[in-house]
């Protein structure tokens, strides 16, 4: 894998998109329509339970959904994937050892930055939350954000949370 990204001049697999992309490709077309938009990202979740849970929303009558594949960042990281899931017009690590990605320069680590960074590209109709605070919220208050944004990023960290640790990684499969 490595001798093959050491001989590529550039990133890319066309026809597939690049995640970088995502919030143009995915996102922006439904805002250009007046609708509201959910993303729900779930660290490590894997392309072949996406195709499961797929064919679990097609069985019902009032859903439709499709899956495509995107070509992640280098380096292939969670940071920077993240990142790359949220508008932007340039991505890059912070030079301080720190990991950090940053967003057209904002940092975006953590949902409170990504929220900084939705905003700004959304005219304050957007927050990241992460989806536990999300589901802990009273009937109304959850209506309340969500008549308020137009866009909602829920972060999922439960399948990489499990998987990462020796004593939960058998459990990764329950958790997917």
């Amino acid at each position: 894998w490595q001798s093959f990204v050491d001989s590529t001049d550039k990133w890319n697999a066309s026809p597939i998109p690049l995640q970088k992309n995502f919030f143009e490709r995915y996102v922006r077309p439904f805002l250009r329509k007046d609708k509201k938009v959910y993303v729900i990202i779930s660290d490590a979740l894997r392309y072949e339970v996406g195709e499961e849970f797929l064919s679990l929303i097609r069985k019902e009558d009032r859903y439709e959904a499709k899956l495509e594949a995107n070509l992640s960042m280098l380096p292939s990281y969670t940071q920077l994937g993240m990142a790359a899931l949220l508008p932007n017009t340039s991505l890059a690590i912070a030079d301080n050892d720190s990991g950090t990605v940053l967003v057209d320069g904002q940092s975006s680590q953590g949902t409170q930055n990504r929220t900084k960074i939705l905003r700004a590209a959304l005219n304050d109709k957007a927050i990241a939350i992460k989806a536990n605070a999300f589901m802990e919220m009273h009937r109304d208050e959850s209506r309340e954000l969500l008549k308020a944004n137009d866009v909602i990023y829920l972060y999922h960290n439960r399948i990489d949370h499990t998987g990462d640790k020796i004593q939960s990684e058998g459990e990764a499969f329950d958790a997917a």
